[in-house]
């Protein structure tokens, strides 16, 4: 909750994101920080380069028969800008749809609240705040306000219809004062256009109050009720599971099939062709890459996600709180010291558990995680049970469970016990021994270990 130096709220916004909205703003922070951040330097030096090889063309031609190679290695160039240029972002747009629909608590009405340090975020199933100094860096344009670069929440994006026209002005303001040379204004805002910029009165009508946290929690004793504190081991196997599971099955087989193709590709050539000794270093070399290529996600993945993981621990280590957490029959609610959240199993956008513990995710960017350790094995169970009862095919299980391991130990020894009773090929089934009679001397064992009868 907002300080008491903070005094009134600067605004107070209502209202529902659209999914364009939320788009526009994941290409505005892909642009910032992610992958389309030197997505312009790189065409910039395609297009050099192509300049460059268009001015050569008359030399290359004078002294050569033909110009099939400059003119692959334009048509590259050609391919590499309108990829950096329009086929990236569009993708990083649909990226950022396919991450609003998968979180079905974006699409919620939500009440903001923001304040002059700090803001306070509500809807049906989430209270959160935060603080600006959360955030590396904040962006405007005519019809959005984000902030970007926070480590709970990767960005807070507020729409500029949904906020009151007097209050424009002043939270335009607060964001310039408290980002300073982080704060960016893309467009020049256009005051002519205050039905579009401003929340007018049919809008506010329309508006959804949301309710709090506590009435959508469940009643009744919860199954499981712990607390514990992200360490190392947590945070790497955490990165382990999140990496592994966003690789499908289809892609690892794809990925093996092209390694080993590779592979085979290489040893043909270096056997049957032969050559010079620079072309069998090249054999040999594609027959590592084919190898580099088809063991990538089993092995080199892993340490290169440990390594990154390990030193992204030792920068963020003072933003992992403690947390709490409690199992219900159809949710799991989280307590932590900004955040507090009842999530539906209904709700997740996809779940996975291995043997250091279990990820729920809200989207494919948003997740919570939780150790195994600080569980009971029958708590264990009963997770990993309504996980794939109510997720169904939205969890991914990555252990075996000590069920199976004994079923096969079962299945390995019934096996065997048949073998040995069964006879030998040629060899007449032996007929079973009868008890020996009660006339005999008693010290005689009874195979029925029943006592004889009497006469």
């Amino acid at each position: 909750m907002p300080g008491f130096y903070e005094g009134e709220p600067v605004a107070r916004i209502s209202g529902e994101l659209r999914a364009e909205e939320y788009a526009q703003a994941w290409v505005m922070l892909e642009q910032r920080y992610g992958t389309l951040r030197t997505a312009g330097k790189k065409a910039l030096a395609l297009a050099v380069m192509l300049v460059l090889l268009l001015c050569l063309l008359p030399w290359y031609a004078a002294r050569y028969a033909s110009f099939y190679i400059p003119a692959v290695v334009a048509a590259l160039c050609l391919f590499g800008i309108w990829w950096q240029l329009l086929y990236r972002p569009a993708a990083a747009y649909r990226r950022g749809l396919q991450n609003y629909r998968s979180n079905r608590l974006i699409t919620l009405p939500a009440q903001l609240t923001l304040y002059r340090d700090s803001y306070f975020i509500q809807n049906q199933y989430e209270e959160k705040n935060g603080y600006w100094t959360d955030f590396a860096a904040c962006v405007e344009t005519d019809s959005l306000i984000v902030a970007m670069g926070g480590w709970e929440r990767r960005m807070l994006v507020i729409a500029k219809r949904n906020v009151p026209a007097q209050e424009q002005e002043a939270l335009s303001s607060l964001l310039e004062n408290t980002f300073a040379t982080r704060y960016h204004r893309i467009f020049q805002r256009s005051k002519a256009k205050g039905s579009d910029t401003g929340a007018d009165a049919k809008t506010q009508e329309r508006k959804v109050k949301a309710k709090k946290i506590g009435d959508a929690a469940p009643k009744g004793d919860p199954l499981a009720d712990v607390s514990y504190l992200i360490t190392k081991e947590d945070y790497v196997a955490y990165c382990l599971l999140v990496s592994r599971s966003k690789i499908t099955r289809q892609h690892r087989l794809l990925q093996h099939a092209a390694g080993f193709l590779m592979i085979l590709a290489g040893a043909a050539l270096f056997v049957f062709y032969g050559g010079n000794l620079f072309d069998k270093i090249v054999w040999v070399l594609l027959a590592a890459a084919g190898l580099a290529v088809a063991f990538y996600e089993d092995a080199l993945l892993p340490f290169l996600v440990r390594r990154q993981a390990e030193s992204q621990y030792e920068q963020r280590k003072g933003e992992l709180t403690a947390q709490s957490v409690r199992l219900y029959q159809n949710g799991v609610e989280v307590h932590a010291d900004r955040y507090r959240a009842w999530l539906p199993f209904t709700a997740l956008y996809q779940s996975a558990g291995d043997e250091n513990g279990f990820v729920l995710f809200l989207s494919p960017e948003q997740t919570r995680y939780l150790p195994r350790r600080v569980l009971t094995q029958r708590e264990a169970d009963v997770l990993i049970r309504l996980l794939a009862n109510k997720a169904k095919a939205r969890y991914l299980d990555y252990t075996q469970p000590p069920q199976k391991a004994e079923a096969k130990e079962g299945q390995s020894s019934t096996k065997e016990e048949n073998r040995r009773a069964k006879p030998a090929p040629g060899r007449k089934k032996e007929s079973p021994q009868k008890a020996p009679p009660p006339s005999e001397s008693p010290s005689e064992e009874n195979d029925d270990d029943q006592p004889p009868k009497q006469s």
